[in-house]
């Protein structure tokens, strides 16, 4: 299952999925075939956990960006990790792990594990990349809508 077919876009009433010319565009001007992401705007951690690199030799398009972005965090979280988190964030994920499963459990009963998108509680909706300030790499944005 490719993630990004499930993907939508804009403030619509209506959601509006992403569809195959705007997967295909570039994801940055120029194209650049390497983008390291090492940050989360507005988070609170002294430093993004999980850094992960974007790689395409012929220029990374939208959907290489979203399905790493999707791929890094889905990844699950091992118990230490989560227990090693402020009181703060592990209230704010187990109530995101609680509202997904609670969402996906429709029609039918759905179990799964915390992962790392859990981590940010409400604050789960993609909304974009930037350069760092410090040009050291990327950042991603989430908002709550």
């Amino acid at each position: 299952m490719n993630p990004v077919r499930l993907s939508y876009h804009g403030r619509a009433t209506n959601d509006i999925p992403i569809n195959e010319t705007d997967l295909s565009q570039p994801a940055t001007y120029p194209f650049l075939t390497h983008m390291y992401f090492n940050a989360v705007a507005g988070d609170s951690a002294p430093r993004f956990p999980w850094p992960f690199t974007v790689v395409n030799e012929r220029g990374i398009k939208v959907q290489d960006v979203l399905c790493e972005v999707w791929r890094t965090f889905n990844q699950p979280v091992p118990e230490d990790e989560s227990s090693s988190w402020l009181p703060l964030r592990q209230s704010m994920s187990r109530w995101s792990f609680e509202k997904r499963c609670q969402i996906l459990s429709q029609p039918r009963p759905f179990t799964d594990v915390l992962r790392r998108c859990d981590s940010f509680g409400a604050i789960m909706f993609f909304r974009g990349i930037e350069p760092t300030v410090d040009g050291g790499g990327w950042m991603i944005t989430f908002g709550t809508y």
